[in-house]
C-alpha cells in the first residue's frame, strides 16, 4: 500500500520503529485523554452550570444542550481537528465508536452498579432517547452513503463527500431533539392519557406515585415534615422508584450509642474519614446528646444542570440535633472540611426517590437536596428533622399569629443559640457551601499510586490551576453567581481542550501508523474506549445512588449529541469556510459505513431485548453486552487486517 492523503506510508511495518517511539506515543495519548477528561470535569462543567443557572436555561434544555456538550467537547474537539487539520477519518470513526461503547459498555456497567440485580427503566424515556439515536443512524447512513472515488487515490477506496447539507442536515436533527426534550413532559402526559382506562401503571414502574395520599400516609406521624404531590427535582421525575429501594448491602444497621464516649466512633472522625469507619447504610443515634448521625449526598450545585455526573452528588455525613445540622465531607480529616447548616424553615420528602429538600430561612438561598442512601436511612434521618423543625420552629397556638408576640421571640432565641453554639464554617456567609478537591492539593489519603500520579502529573494540574478559575472556589456573601469567573473559564478551557485535541490526534494517528491500521478503526477502537471512560464512571456512580435509569439514557443521549453536533458541526462549518460551500472528499471511508450498520444492529437488538423483558435490564443482559462489544471490536481487527 502506498502513500495515502494525510501523508503517512501504511507499507512501514511496526517493527523497525524503535521502542522508545512506542512507549512516547502511547504515553502522550494516555496524558491527553486524562487531560481533557480533567478540564472537562473540574473546569468546563462546571462553568457552563453558572451559564445556565444565569441565564434560567430550564433543566431539561441545559441538560440536551450546554451540559451535553460540555460532556462531550473530547469527542467534539477531536472531530474538529481531523477534518480542519489532519484531514483524516480519525474524527468520524471514534464517534462512531463511542456510540457503539456508550451503548454496550455504559449500560452494561450501569445495571452492574445498580442497587439491585436488576435496572427499571422508563419506556417513555427510552423510546424518546432511542428513537432520536436511531434517526442520527439514519440520516449518518444517509451521509455515508455519499461517496466518490477520487482520482489522486491509487488504490481506488471510496471517499466520503461532505457537504454543508449534509452538516446541516445533522444540525437540525439535533434542533429537533432539543424541542422535543423541552415539551417532553407535555408530550409523555399526552401519550400516558390516550391509554385505555382500565390499564393501570404498574406503581415501580413510574417516576411517581400516582396516589399521594398513600405516600403521605407513610409518614402521618411527623408533623413538620411536607410531602409534594409531585416529585421536586426534575432530575428524577422519570426515574422509576424501585431503582431507588432496592438494599445496596446487608451490612446496613442502626447503632445506639451510650453516655460514655469510648463506646462509639466520632471520635475517631478527627482524622479518618468517616467511610472507614462506617458503612453507607449505618446510622449512629447517640442517646447522650440526642443526635442521629449517618451518611447522604448532597447535590452540587455546579452540577445540577448535568443529567449525570461523578461529582453530581457529594458523599457527607450529617449528624442531626434538636438544635443544629451538621455535616462533614467524607475525606480524611473531615471535621476540617465540615460546616453548619443555616436556618432551615421547612423540609420537603419524597420518599419514592429518598430525596429531601431543605428550605432556608434566607428564601432567596437556594435550598439543599439530599439523596438517602436507602429507606431506613430516611426515614431515620425525617423523625431527627422533625424533631429538629419542632425545637427551632416551635409550633404556633394558631395560623393567625403568623410569627407574632411570645413566640415569635422564643423562634428568634432559639435559631441564635442554633447559629452561635458552633465555631465552624456557616455557609449563610458565603455562596459556595462544597468541598471540591483542588487539582494542586496532595492526596494524604490516597493510594501509593495515586501519590506517584500526583507528583508526575503536577505540572499540568498546576498549569490547569493557574490558567482556568474554578467557578466552584469563587464566594460571593450575596449570592451572586460568578459569571464573569464563568466566562473566563469557558474560554480558557476551549483553548486547553483545542490544544490536547490536537496533540491527541497526531498521537493517534501516530500509533494507526505504527500498527499499520487506518485512522478510522484507530478511532473506533483507541480513542472512542479513551474518550468514554469518564461518562462510563459517571453512569456508575448514578447507578449506584439509584438513578440507573437516568444513566442509560444519558448514554443514548450522548450518541445522539456526538453524531447529530460532533459530526455536523464539523461539516457544516469547514464546507462553509474552507470548501466556499462547495464539497469535500478528502476522507476514505476505511469501513466506517460497516461500522455504522452495526450500530444500527445493535440499537434494533437492543429495543427488542427491552420490549420483550419489559423495559428491564437484569446482569445477565450486561454481560452479553460485553461480549457484544468483544465482538465488535474483533471485527474491527479483522477489518484493519483487509486495509492495512
Amino acid at each position: 500500500m502506498g502513500d495515502d492523503q494525510d501523508g503517512y506510508d501504511y507499507a512501514h511495518f511496526a517493527d523497525v520503529e524503535p521502542w522508545y517511539i512506542w512507549v512516547l506515543n502511547i504515553a502522550v495519548a494516555s496524558l491527553n485523554f486524562w487531560l481533557q477528561a480533567a478540564v472537562t470535569e473540574d473546569r468546563f462543567v462546571p462553568a457552563l452550570n453558572v451559564i445556565a443557572t444565569y441565564f434560567d436555561v430550564p433543566d431539561d434544555v441545559a441538560g440536551a444542550t450546554l451540559m451535553a456538550g460540555g460532556a462531550s467537547t473530547p469527542e467534539l474537539f477531536g472531530s474538529f481537528i481531523a477534518l480542519f487539520v489532519t484531514h483524516s477519518a480519525l474524527g468520524i470513526g471514534t464517534i462512531v465508536g463511542s456510540g457503539i461503547f456508550n451503548q454496550l459498555v455504559i449500560c452494561a456497567g450501569a445495571v452492574l452498579a445498580a442497587r439491585g440485580d436488576e435496572l427499571q427503566l422508563d419506556a417513555y424515556v427510552l423510546m424518546r432517547e432511542a428513537g432520536f439515536y436511531g434517526l442520527s443512524i439514519i440520516f449518518l447512513l444517509y451521509a455515508l452513503s455519499q461517496k466518490e472515488i477520487v482520482d489522486d487515490d491509487v488504490e481506488y477506496e471510496p471517499h466520503i463527500v461532505i457537504t454543508p447539507f449534509l452538516g446541516g442536515l445533522l444540525i437540525s436533527g439535533y434542533i429537533l431533539y432539543v424541542l422535543v426534550c423541552y415539551n417532553f413532559e407535555k408530550i409523555s402526559s399526552k401519550l400516558k392519557s390516550l391509554r385505555k382506562t382500565d390499564e393501570r401503571e404498574d406503581p415501580t414502574k413510574v417516576g411517581y406515585s400516582e396516589a399521594p395520599e398513600a405516600r403521605l400516609s407513610r409518614i402521618a406521624s411527623l408533623s413538620k415534615i411536607e410531602v409534594p404531590d409531585l416529585p421536586f427535582l426534575r432530575h428524577v421525575k422519570d426515574e422509576p422508584k424501585r431503582n431507588f429501594h432496592e438494599n445496596l448491602s446487608t451490612s446496613g444497621c442502626s447503632r445506639v450509642s451510650t453516655a460514655d464516649g469510648k463506646d462509639y466512633c466520632t471520635y475517631e472522625l478527627e482524622t479518618s474519614r468517616p467511610s472507614n469507619i462506617y458503612g453507607l447504610e449505618d446510622v449512629e443515634k447517640n442517646e447522650t446528646n440526642g443526635t442521629t448521625s449517618c451518611f447522604m449526598w448532597q447535590q452540587s450545585f455546579f452540577y445540577n444542570k448535568a443529567r449525570i455526573d461523578v461529582n453530581a452528588w457529594q458523599l457527607r455525613w450529617f449528624t442531626i440535633s434538636d438544635t443544629k445540622i451538621k455535616s462533614m465531607s467524607d475525606r480524611a480529616g473531615g471535621r476540617s472540611h465540615s460546616f453548619k447548616y443555616p436556618t432551615i424553615t421547612k423540609v420537603e420528602a419524597d420518599e419514592d426517590h429518598l430525596l429531601l429538600k431543605l428550605h432556608r430561612k434566607k428564601h432567596h438561598k437556594r435550598p439543599f437536596i439530599l439523596l438517602a442512601p436507602n429507606a431506613h436511612v430516611l426515614s431515620e434521618v425525617m423523625h431527627a428533622l422533625d424533631k429538629h423543625l419542632q425545637t427551632t420552629i416551635p409550633i404556633k397556638e394558631n395560623e393567625a399569629g403568623e410569627g407574632e408576640g411570645e413566640g415569635a421571640d422564643e423562634t428568634k432565641n432559639l435559631e441564635d443559640t442554633a447559629q452561635d453554639n458552633t465555631d465552624e464554617l456557616n455557609p449563610e456567609k458565603a455562596f459556595i457551601e462544597e468541598v471540591h478537591h483542588s487539582l494542586i492539593a496532595f492526596p494524604h489519603d490516597g493510594t501509593t499510586s495515586t501519590k506517584i500520579m500526583f507528583f508526575l502529573l503536577f505540572p499540568f494540574n498546576f498549569a490547569m490551576h493557574i490558567t482556568i478559575p474554578d467557578v466552584r472556589t469563587v464566594t460571593s456573601d450575596d449570592g451572586r453567581l460568578p459569571i464573569a469567573s464563568a466566562i473566563i473559564a469557558i474560554v480558557s478551557c476551549i483553548i486547553w481542550l483545542i490544544g490536547s485535541s490536537y496533540v491527541l490526534v497526531e498521537s493517534l494517528e501516530e500509533i494507526g501508523r505504527l500498527l499499520n491500521i487506518p485512522h478510522a478503526i484507530v478511532g473506533i477502537t483507541i480513542s472512542a474506549a479513551g474518550t468514554s471512560v469518564a461518562n462510563f464512571v459517571a453512569s456508575q456512580c448514578a447507578a449506584k445512588q439509584g438513578m440507573g435509569n437516568m444513566a442509560v439514557s444519558n448514554a443514548f443521549g450522548s450518541n445522539i449529541f456526538i453524531i447529530f453536533v460532533g459530526l455536523g458541526l464539523p461539516w457544516f462549518t469547514y464546507t462553509i469556510t474552507e470548501q466556499s460551500g462547495g464539497p469535500y472528499y478528502k476522507i476514505r471511508d476505511e469501513g466506517l459505513t460497516l461500522s455504522v450498520l452495526m450500530m444500527a444492529v445493535v440499537l434494533v437488538a437492543f429495543m427488542i431485548l427491552m420490549w420483550w423483558n419489559d423495559f428491564i435490564l437484569r446482569q445477565r443482559h450486561a454481560y452479553v453486552f460485553c461480549l457484544g462489544y468483544v465482538l465488535y471490536v474483533g471485527v474491527a481487527i479483522v477489518q484493519s487486517f483487509f486495509h492495512g
